[in-house]
């Protein structure tokens, strides 16, 4: 049951913002740009583990990846304008 509704959650947050992208472009892109995935995966190890260790070895992982994710941010929009 928990499993279950873990994915829903989830799944709702990210159809959520993938629909209102539909409307609201810049809303929707400050919504996603907010660590929502990660708050609830956060919550979700926290909850099941009650271990704060593995929280913040999570939380170090993913800053390693945000470099990276800014240059994705940057390049594909580019790639795009030049029918990529």
């Amino acid at each position: 049951m928990y499993l279950i509704f873990k994915t829903l959650t989830t799944a709702l947050v990210v159809v959520s913002v993938s629909e209102l992208a539909k409307r609201h472009t810049l809303l929707a892109a400050t919504i996603a740009a907010l660590p929502i995935t990660s708050i609830l995966i956060f919550t979700w190890i926290y909850v099941e583990t009650k271990d704060p260790q593995k929280v913040s070895a999570l939380c170090e992982g993913i800053a390693w990846f945000i470099l990276p994710s800014v240059v994705f941010f940057i390049v594909l929009p580019w790639l795009l304008k030049k029918d990529f």
